[in-house]
């Protein structure tokens, strides 16, 4: 029987690590290391070598890029009109796009909202 070792994790997950996606890598890595915990826990494993990866080294050198934001007030004030004038978009879809902008939600959290 093959023991998982962290070197295995680190190849499970390289896409991420390739592509310099360094949040979805630490997302990935926490669930592993959460399944490694309930397996300890239960007693079907004795260590958790999710634990051991250092996304400090692996993404040495690497910087985080940011996502794209609306830096003026007038940059806000223009994609809401061009949300409302816009043909494309369907009724719901502007309502939803001008709430979250009215009210800084995430998208998960505008479009599950009741």
């Amino acid at each position: 029987m093959h023991d998982i070792t962290s070197a295995d994790i680190i190849r499970a997950l390289d896409d991420y690590r390739i592509n310099k996606q360094k949040e979805s890598f630490k997302k990935a890595k926490t669930a592993i290391s959460k399944c490694f915990d309930y397996g300890i826990t239960m007693t079907y494993c004795d260590y958790n070598p999710a634990k051991k990866i250092s996304l400090e080294q692996l993404f040495r050198g690497i910087k985080t890029k940011n996502y794209a934001y609306l830096k003026t007030i007038d940059e806000v004030i223009e994609l809401k009109k061009r949300v409302i004038n816009s043909t494309s978009i369907t009724p719901p879809l502007r309502r939803l796009f001008l709430f979250q902008l009215y009210t800084a939600t995430r998208p998960s959290e505008a479009r599950l909202a009741q």
